[in-house]
């Protein structure tokens, strides 16, 4: 019985093997490489992007949808392979194909897909051809171009004789507005800038200038900044030249972060120096050149700047500028405090004439001789003749002023003169014994300011006193 059922089995199985074999064999012809319709691949000879196109741009780039067409829909899926060539433009250029001035795409200003994958029963299939919106910006108002070649349909599938590429010419001012164009340069009113604020280090100071992006801020970019002396020569010749040594650029290549249209440069130049007045009464200037942004476009306009430095911004001794004098009839003015003395070194904004006494370290290398017996520093000691310093001031108004020098001595040998610029407000005046150096007590007289911004001297005629400040106050 089981032999029986075991035969039965066998010649069900070798039935059905022979009903399967049969219907491959349908199939196989159905699917037989003849039964597959070929298509051939074509493209148009030239495309043209200007109004209308149905590019899309956006802060990076140019996204252009390219068309590949078919004699016929296609009967089944295959690749076809895409390809460049940047040298075929300038063929055409030089053979008047294409009008003189077309600019050719190069390798590093687009990107193309390596292979167009077609779907199945399609007449035309699409590749998008992306171009950096930076090239199209630093070209606009020009014709750029790019030919594109399909090579190697799968398949079965043919290339059409002579329509295997195409040429496509970008009208960068129809596809951009001039509005549209990215630009890089500085944030300044004009291609000249005077100083006005700054970061101050021990000796040296900083400054901050601002570079703007016109447009929408997309994917971070970066530019360089160079030092351009021909600048201030053409811009202000009234102008000096800080010497090199002088000054620097703290970084020459400036980031824009991404989404930003602000970046900043900085630069760095010796704060003594800049007190100082170049000759035939110049000021100190340096000049700056962007070059190079690695996307968008420099503003012509914006690229170049000169920065001056005027004397007076920097001598004072506090960031909050210089010390003012109160206009008021009996109002007294702060403390012009000894030890703050300007900026601008030996021969500047001070005159010692021995080695530095008291604190070592404050302000240093001045020579100037700062008592260490107070805090905050305040006191200016070891006077002799002939030694000065100066100091910023505003009067705000011309008057009538009691002068208040409040200095210490143990004998009555002490001399000085006060001066406001050119005029000579007290002359000899004497600094009486007070029992000590270090018993700074008052010493009035009376004095004629007149109004306006002046750098006030104060000059031992006779030393051998401790000072510790002048008090103005406003009497008539």
């Amino acid at each position: 019985m089981k032999r029986i059922l075991t035969y039965t089995q066998i010649g069900l199985l070798a039935a059905a093997f022979l009903a399967s074999s049969c219907e491959r064999e349908k199939l196989d012809d159905v699917f037989a490489e003849g039964q597959f319709k070929s298509v051939s691949v074509s493209m148009p000879k030239e495309v043209v992007v200007g109004t209308g196109s149905n590019a899309t741009l956006s802060s990076d780039a140019l996204t252009l949808p390219v068309t590949i067409n078919f004699d016929a829909p296609t009967s089944r899926a295959f690749v076809v392979n895409l390809s460049s060539n940047v040298d075929t433009i300038q063929t055409l250029i030089d053979n008047n194909t294409l009008p003189a001035g077309t600019i050719a795409l190069g390798e590093g200003d687009f990107s193309l897909p390596p292979v167009l994958n077609v779907p199945i029963g399609v007449t035309s299939a699409s590749f998008d051809l992306v171009i950096g919106r930076s090239f199209l910006e630093r070209n606009h108002g020009k014709n750029v171009a790019l030919a594109v070649k399909v090579t190697d349909a799968a398949k079965g599938n043919a290339i059409k004789a002579g329509q295997n590429s195409t040429v496509l010419t970008i009208k960068t001012g129809e596809v951009l507005t001039a509005d549209d164009v990215h630009l890089v340069g500085f944030n300044t009113q004009s291609n000249v800038t005077t100083v006005s604020t700054f970061s101050r280090g021990s000796q040296d100071i900083t400054v901050s200038i601002p570079l703007v992006l016109t447009g929408e801020a997309g994917s971070p970019f970066t530019v360089d900044v160079a030092e351009a002396p021909e600048v201030v020569a053409q811009i202000t010749p009234q102008h000096e030249l800080i010497p090199d040594a002088e000054w620097s650029i703290v970084a020459t290549n400036i980031r824009f972060v991404t989404n930003s249209n602000v970046a900043t440069l900085e630069i760095s130049a010796r704060r003594n120096k800049l007190t100082s007045v170049a000759q035939g009464g110049k000021m100190w200037a340096v000049g700056l050149k962007l070059t190079n942004p690695s996307r968008y476009v420099l503003n012509e306009n914006k690229s170049s700047l000169v920065v001056v430095f005027n004397p007076d911004t920097f001598r004072p001794y506090n960031d909050s500028g210089p010390f003012r004098v109160l206009g008021a009839i009996g109002a007294t003015s702060p403390m012009i405090v000894a030890a703050e003395y300007d900026y601008g070194g030996q021969g500047i904004s001070y005159n010692d004439n021995n080695s530095k006494d008291g604190d070592a370290n404050f302000r240093y290398p001045d020579g100037v001789d700062v008592s260490a017996d107070y805090n905050p520093r305040s006191v200016i000691g070891w006077t002799n003749a002939g030694e000065w310093l100066t100091y910023s001031v505003i009067v705000e108004e011309a008057g009538v002023y009691e002068m208040n020098m409040i200095a210490g001595a143990n004998n009555a040998d002490g001399r000085y003169k006060v001066e406001f610029g050119s005029t000579v407000v007290a002359e000899n005046k004497a600094a009486t014994n007070t029992g000590g150096h270090n018993n700074q007590q008052p010493h009035y007289s009376e004095v004629t300011l007149p109004a306006g911004r002046h750098i006030m001297k104060v000059t031992w005629t006779a030393g051998n006193h401790d000072w510790r400040g002048i008090v103005f106050k406003r009497l008539r």
